[in-house]
């Protein structure tokens, strides 16, 4: 009995170890000044617009900073992060508050983003909408480094996903990416704390 439990245990691991091996985790992580890109990244940009992404970026603040293999905590390359506020309609929250959902949840934001991963060998840019809270006070939130939490988790029934690829990324097209973040939206002079884990499906 307790073999089989054991083969089984293994044979679990090695199923989630592959179901994981072939996705790319990366943190992205700085605190930049919008739109204050560096020219190796703007470039890297335009060339994926050119290749045909559809982005217009004056619509956009963006925010440059480093990537990080979260398996080793190596920098690996440079990450380009393009915000958008979506207007939210406050009788869709009035709705939300009549149905119990607390305040908190119910006055987020919404934000469409173009995130840039600029990596060896090749670039990627993933385009889709982000769930932005506040944090509860004091409750996971780094006692008071970032302000808000954010998210996005990918569907097969909404659009997204990486939208342009160059290099050895060329086949990532449609492929799926996972975000779970933190930020700090009250810093002065145009400047965010971003803390944001990404997974990226591999095709």
């Amino acid at each position: 009995m307790k073999s089989t439990f054991l083969v089984l245990f293994a044979f679990a691991v090695f199923l989630t170890h592959g179901a994981y091996a072939k996705d790319l985790a990366v943190k992205f992580e700085g605190t930049p000044t919008a739109n204050d890109l560096s020219v190796a990244a703007q470039d890297a940009i335009d060339e994926l617009v050119e290749d045909g992404l559809d982005f217009d970026q004056g619509s956009f603040a963006c925010f440059e900073a480093p990537l990080f293999d979260l398996s080793t905590g190596r920098r690996i390359g440079t990450g380009v992060d393009c915000l958008a506020p979506v207007p939210v309609d406050l009788s869709d929250s009035q709705n939300l508050l009549d149905t119990g959902v607390p305040a908190a949840l119910a006055f987020g934001l919404r934000i469409e983003a173009f995130t840039f991963f600029l990596l060896p060998g090749g670039n990627l840019a993933n385009h889709g909408m982000t769930s932005v809270q506040p944090f509860y006070p004091m409750v996971g939130n780094a006692l008071g480094a970032v302000t808000h939490m954010s998210g996005s988790i990918p569907s097969d029934f909404l659009p997204g996903g990486i939208e342009g690829a160059t290099g050895r990324f060329s086949g990532w097209i449609g492929t799926v990416v996972r975000l779970s973040g933190a930020v700090n939206l009250s810093l002065p002079n145009d400047q965010i704390f971003f803390s944001c884990i990404f997974i990226i499906e591999q095709p």
